[in-house]
This record gives structure tokens, sequence and C-alpha cells, in this order.
């Protein structure tokens, strides 16, 4: 750890953990894998967890595309014409190339070695090098064999072989010493890791990560001197409070275990609470001194009832009974009379937390009856607002909203209640009461720019629905220059949607030169996103360009080779936190490669290059869902693919499972970039996917709507639950159903997409309501935020993959900038 050992056991933890200085950068937080069902959150530009769904809904009978309406999917099948490029933004003049690849004659004994051969890998590699000791690649061997030996069960030449290494590849130096100390740790061996330790930089990413490892390990094991020692010791490397605040709690917990008295445990929490009073570790603390002392006069600055009540609410609806006992009792303990309703409160969120709604409310109507404390009254009402709308008694929700929006006793509980009240309000298609909502809150509320920026589009949007153009530029400018930054439900900038919005204002007003800078703008700002195809399509139309009408493409057999995301020899990464990486990789260490960067990843964030990289090692274990989810994590895309971006657009929209695609593609007459574009959304390409709403597979089916797509469109057996999980068969009733959809809503992508995640049912209804609106008009007002995100995703996802494979001769996606006409094709079938 350190050379000078620190004897600071007797003294206050405010100067083991605050006094000291530092003497090296800031450390990097403790190791943490990434987690491997990681998909960004429904809401996210890009693709979600999967939690959209088919319909149950009765399907129609498939009817024919109306061929006067511009659509996507045509029973027609032309022969693609293949781009002929290959991957750009790769330099190919200097590639990271694999130990395998540099000595090919190794190849077999280097993968033996990784497999249940490795003694037989370990005889080739230790011939090699007895010809050739001297070779530049000689250190990569010997470091193979000694791992090879490992694996084999005789671990003896591993250390030695590691620190031989730290020489011949000083780039890992720190990763190699991290594995030492790992090693020795799992053995037991305390002087070796606190040796290792003491040799590591602070700075160093594996550093507090191992030293961590350790504290848990002894806490675990009751070794609890050891863990007050390494803690105080720690304190002059943890530059953050929150790792400061952590540390002192773990200090504490291990002086009581290590049977210190309670006044030394007491004391310990009370300088925690005072040094740290703002992280999650000093408000335990506190509430702990609370529990333990409330009757003794302990004099502390007591957390404030509505920190307390935050507290143990938060706990409460996440369902953690314990977490939320402990600041529950400690409110209780130091405010007997003003915490009266507290209990009721508190069981009521658990209830909800477990879908008990009925005893929810009644709890909560309880407590309204007993709570005398105005913040505790304000909160009861929030979650009786709640339990009604999971009733579904809408109106009396939102009245709830609008009488805690004018009484509620704070400031901030006013505000969330107008936001929630307004949200509400639009979905319910009330507008004078979200225009009121969202009025009060801007003109009280202004200091939460999400918020803000919610209300402000949502005021435009009703402008420009009532047709006051004026009013509607005027909130759409303060919201495209005041709040640039802030992001919508999908994660997207309100700048974004400003400005296409603010381009057809300026198109309704009749000032066509300035709309079409206004959309070119949206095109060059945010590529092939949901707006920019928009912009597009308004920008085509005015020169009179008919909307696409792309048909099912050729094979991508012929093409993968030109067309794929790189290999990881074809990247030149140049991130330094990514070289050892890129080392280990070449020494034919892939596993722990990937590990490195995903604890990089988890702490540091990842650059576009060490990103696309890290995305392409998990390509070569067949992981194509976390391989396209690094990328999109970690690089906004913000470069046209044309313009040196189109490797990392390649790795961000793959093409997995391209024989079953194209075979299901071929037999719907859909275009298989649909399809793909749908899988991408739905389930992340992720096989054993299954959502909250019970939808299976990489297309997220529901396993009625497999069954009814089986017996009406395909003329099969009804498949059985483990049937629908197989690649094959979901992506097939998947594909049968978007071109049901396709042909039920005239060729509409806007109305297609919404109905695969909404049910077409719900889509019916919308147009009863918004069926006279143009198409980029109706997706605004899709009242659930789930499905109108959906929509614009699946759309943003399908000009990517046209745009990296479509025909040569396809250009840009066109939507269709109306909606069809209503009849037949668009009724629901009995």
């Amino acid at each position: 750890m350190s050379n000078i050992k620190l004897r600071l056991l007797g003294a206050p933890l405010a100067l083991a953990l605050g006094l000291i200085v530092p003497v090296a950068a800031k450390a990097a937080p403790g190791d943490e894998v990434l987690d491997p069902q990681g998909q960004v959150s429904e809401d996210s530009p890009e693709a979600v967890d999967p939690q959209g769904q088919a319909s149950e809904a009765p399907l129609t009978e498939p009817t024919p595309p109306d061929p006067s309406e511009p659509g996507l999917p045509s029973p027609t099948v032309k022969k693609e014409t293949i781009k002929k490029e290959t991957v750009q933004s790769v330099n190919t003049s200097s590639l990271p190339r694999s130990l395998i690849a540099l000595l090919p004659e190794l190849g077999p004994a280097l993968l033996q070695c990784e497999g249940a051969k490795a003694s037989k890998g370990r005889v080739v590699l230790e011939g090699f090098l007895s010809k050739n000791a001297d070779s530049k690649y000689a250190g990569a061997v010997r470091l193979a064999v000694a791992r090879c030996a490992a694996r084999a069960g005789d671990t003896s030449t591993l250390d030695a072989a590691y620190r031989r290494a730290e020489s011949e590849l000083p780039e890992l130096r720190g990763w190699l010493r991290a594995e030492r100390a790992r090693r020795a740790l799992a053995l037991g061996q305390s002087k070796i890791v606190d040796e290792l330790l003491s040799e590591l930089d602070a700075s160093d990413r594996h550093f507090l990560a191992l030293a961590m490892d350790r504290l848990n390990r002894w806490s675990r094991q009751g070794r609890f001197a050891e863990v007050v020692q390494s803690v105080i010791e720690l304190g002059q490397w943890a530059m953050a409070n929150d790792q400061k605040a952590r540390l002192a709690w773990v200090l504490a917990r291990a002086k009581r275990g290590q049977g210190g008295t309670a006044t030394v445990y007491l004391e310990e929490l009370v300088h925690l609470w005072r040094r740290f009073p703002a992280t999650d570790a000093g408000r335990e603390a506190e509430a702990e001194l609370l529990l333990a002392h409330a009757d003794r006069g302990l004099q502390v600055s007591p957390l404030s009832l509505e920190l307390l009540v935050s507290t143990a609410t938060l706990r409460a609806s996440k369902g953690n009974a314990d977490g939320a006992l402990i600041f529950k009792t400690a409110a209780l303990a130091r405010y007997r009379a003003a915490a009266s309703g507290l209990t009721e409160l508190l069981d009521a969120e658990l209830s909800l937390s477990r879908k008990k709604v009925s005893l929810a409310h009644a709890k909560l109507t309880l407590g309204l009856t007993l709570a005398k404390d105005n913040a505790i009254r304000d909160r009861l009402v929030d979650a009786i607002a709640r339990t009604l709308r999971q009733y579904e008694r809408y109106d009396e929700a939102l009245q709830t909203y609008e009488k805690l929006g004018r009484e509620a006793g704070t400031s901030a509980r006013r505000a969330a209640a107008l936001l929630e009240g307004g949200r509400m309000a639009r979905r319910m298609g009330r507008v004078e009461t979200a225009r009121w909502c969202f009025d009060r809150f801007l003109a009280r509320h202004d200091e939460h720019p999400e918020a803000r920026a919610e209300a402000l589009w949502a005021l435009a949007w009703y402008a420009w629905r009532d047709g006051k153009v004026a009013d509607a530029d005027h909130f759409l400018s303060i919201l495209q220059e005041a709040e640039a930054t802030a992001l919508d439900s999908s994660k997207r900038t309100y700048a974004e949607k400003a400005t296409y919005w603010r381009a057809r204002v300026l198109h309704r007003k009749g000032q066509i030169d300035e709309a079409k800078l206004a959309w070119r703008a949206v095109e060059t700002q945010y590529p092939l996103s949901y707006y920019a195809t928009l912009s597009t399509s308004w920008l085509a139309r005015l020169d009179q360009t008919p909307a696409s009408k792309p048909t099912a493409t050729a094979s991508t057999k012929t093409e993968n080779r030109l067309m794929s995301p790189p290999s990881p020899e074809q990247i030149e990464v140049v991130t330094s936190a990514a070289v050892p990486a890129v080392t280990l990789y070449r020494l034919g260490m892939a596993d722990e490669a990937r590990a490195y960067l995903r604890h990089v990843q988890r702490h540091e964030g990842l650059k576009p290059d060490a990103a696309l990289f890290l995305s392409a090692l998990y390509r070569e274990t067949g992981d194509e869902s976390l391989a396209h989810w690094i990328v999109q994590a970690n690089d906004k895309l913000a470069t046209p693919p044309e313009k040196g971006a189109r490797a990392s657009w390649l790795s961000a929209f793959p093409r997995p499972f391209a024989d079953i695609v194209d075979k299901e593609a071929k037999s719907n007459g859909i275009d298989p970039l649909i399809i793909w574009s749908v899988m991408r959304q739905e389930s992340g390409f992720r096989t054993a996917a299954r959502s909250h709403a019970k939808a299976h597979g990489l297309m997220q089916v529901l396993l009625p709507t497999a069954r009814l797509v089986a017996k009406r469109f395909l003329n099969e057996r009804q498949p059985s639950l483990s049937k629908v999980y197989t690649a094959a068969a979901n992506v097939r009733y998947g594909a049968a159903y978007l071109r049901h959809l396709f042909d039920r809503f005239k060729g509409s992508p806007a109305l297609a997409f919404a109905g695969y995640n909404a049910g077409p049912g719900a889509v019916d209804k919308w147009l009863k309501r918004f069926g006279g609106l143009d198409a980029d008009e109706f997706v605004e007002e899709i009242p659930y935020d789930e499905a109108r995100g959906y929509a614009r995703k699946v759309i943003r996802s399908y000009a990517a993959y046209l745009a990296l494979y479509g025909p040569q001769d396809a250009g840009p996606l066109l939507l269709p900038l109306t909606l069809p006409q209503r009849g037949p094709a668009l009724a629901m079938a009995r």
C-alpha cells in the first residue's frame, strides 16, 4: 500500500480520511463488470431493453397494399445492386495483430491452451521456445505457456512468467501486477498482496478495485483488524467524498465487528456523518445514530423529517423493506408526533411495490386520517393518486394531482404534482387541463431543466395543433436555444425536435427557403435520426421526389465480406486507456481484453475507437447483442457513415441471423432491413429475451400472437413456447406479423411499427382521434410514451440500415408524410 505504514488506529476518522494529503491522482472506482444483459433503456435513442410487444387483438386477413399509396413492403422481389465499398474509417496500415495471426503455426496450440487440451498445447509452445528463444515474440509465448500450465493445474510458473512479462510488456505492468495480487488474495497470501499494492500507482485503474476486493473478502472472513488498518491506508487514495464515506462506513462496521465498544462505534458514525453528510453512507450513519440513540439525547443535528421520509419511501417503493425500516424507525423516533401516518405510508409503498394495489389504497386512506404533518399528508395524497392510476380511475387521479399542484406544502411537491398531472392529462386528451398544469409549472417552477423542456414542448405542441403558429414558434425558439441540451423521453435532445418543428412552422408560414435551411440543419446535426429522416422526406417532397417504396432486398450472403462490422485486427486503437486491452488481444488473451475494457467502460467510459474494439471482441464470441450495445452506449454516432464513421455505424447496426432473416423476408415479401430494425429495437438481438409483458425471443412475439399468426397466415400447427424462442420460428412469426401490419395500414411505417408495439387495436383508436393529421403529427400525438418512442426509434433504425446496406440506387429513406385514407384495410376485422 504505502512503504510508510500509517499507525492511525486511534485517530479520529476525519484525520484518517480527510486531512491526509493525497499522494496520487484520483483512483478509479471499484471494479465492476458490465451487466451481460445490459441494454439501453426503452427510452434510449437506439436499441432498448425489449419491452415492446405484439398485440393480442384479433388479426385481420392480409389485404394487398393500395398501389397508389406510398409504402415500404412489396411482394415484388428485385435483385439488389450491392454497394462495392470497403469499411471506411479503419486504418489498415498499422493493424494490431493477434499472436495467432503473427505465428499461425502456433494457432492450434494456442487454441488448445484456452480449452480442454491445455497440456498438449503447452508441449508445442515449449518446443517453439526451445528453438526460438531470441524471437521478438518469445515473451508473449512464454506468458502463453505459463497460462497454459495454469489451466492444466500447474500454477507454479505463472507468477514468475508474470514478473518476467512486466519488463517485456511494460504496457501491461499494472494489469500483470493486479492479476498477481488477485491470485495471492484468492490464496490468502496477504503479505504478497500488500507488496503488490505498494508497487501499484494509486492512479492505476486496477488499484482501488483490487483494494476493495480485499476489504470485502476480509470482512466476510471476520478479519476486522486488517480491514481497519487497510481502510485507514486507503483513505489517502480515495479522492471523492462518496469513496471516502464508503470506506468510513466499512471502518465503522469493522470496528464494531472487532469487538469495539458501543462508544467507539458511535464516535466513528458521528465522524462519518459530520464529514460526509450529503453522501448515502453519511445519511445511513445518521439514521443508525437516530435509531440507536434517539432516547439518549445524542447531540447531532438531525436529518429533516422530509429527508428521512424521502429515503424511507424510496426504499419502500423499490421493495427494500429492511432499508425502509431503518429510516422509518429513525423518523418515528425523532418525530413521534409529527410522523403520524408514516407507518401507513411506508406499508402502502411496500404493498404497491408488490402490486397489492387495494391493500395499499386502504392503508393510505387510513394514514391520511391520522397524519398531522403536512409533508407526510402530501406524500400520502401523492401515493393515493398513484394507486388511483393503477386502478385505472384516471379522472380521480388527475383531480388529485391538480389539488396537489395547488395546495402541496412544498414547492418541490407542487412542481412534481403539476408535471405528473400535465403528463396524465395529455395522455387522456384533456388539453386544457394539461395546458393549465404545464403553464403553472413554468410560471413557478423553472429550476428543473428537463421538466421545463418537457413543459415547453407540450405548450408548443398545443399551440401548433390550435393553429397558433406564432405561439408555437415562440415556445420552440425557447426550447431550441435555452434548453438545447435537455433530453426527451427517448434521450434525444429537445433541440433536435424543436429545430424540425420550427422548420414546419416556417413552411406553414410560407417561408420555404428558411424551412429548407432548418431541415438541412437537422440532417447535418443529427444524421439518420428520426427527425433527420422526416427532414429529408420534406425536402424531397418540396423537390417532388416520391416517398420510398423499397422492395425485399437480395440475400446478404454475397456482401458480408464488404459490408460487415470490422474485426479486432482491422481497428486502430489510439486511446491510451485501451492499449493494454489491445496488447492482451495480441497475446491471444481475448477474454482478458474484454474484461479489461468492461472495467474501463463501467467506470470511465470508452472513446469511440476503444468501444469499437470491444464491440469487435464481443462479436468474435458470437454475442451480437453486447457488440452493438457497446458502440451505441459510447459513441453518439454524430458523424454520418459516409464521412469516416462507417465502421461504428456497421457495428451499431449489424445483421445477425442473416440466413433466417433473408429467408423469411423473401417468404413474406418484406425488406429484411425492416426485420433487423424491429429485432434490434425489440430484443437487442438476444434470442432468450423476455419482456415483462411476456413477449419472447428476437422479435418479442407474444405466445397468443404467434399462435394466431401460425394458424391464420402460415397454415402451421400452433407452436409451443419453446418453439417460439427458437430464432427461425420467432423471426418467421415476427416477419409474417409485420407484413400483416403493413398491409393492414397500407404501407405506413409509423402505423405499422406503432401497431407492432401497442397492438393494431390501439392504433385504430388513435386513428379515430387523430386520423386527419399528417404522419409526423400523428406520431407526436400517440398517447403511450413507449409506443411513440418505439415508432420513432424503429424508423431511425430502418433509415440507418438502408443507408448502410440498401441497394446502391435506393437513396435515403423517404417517409410518406400523410396517413393512408381510412378504409377496409384500416378497419378492425372480427
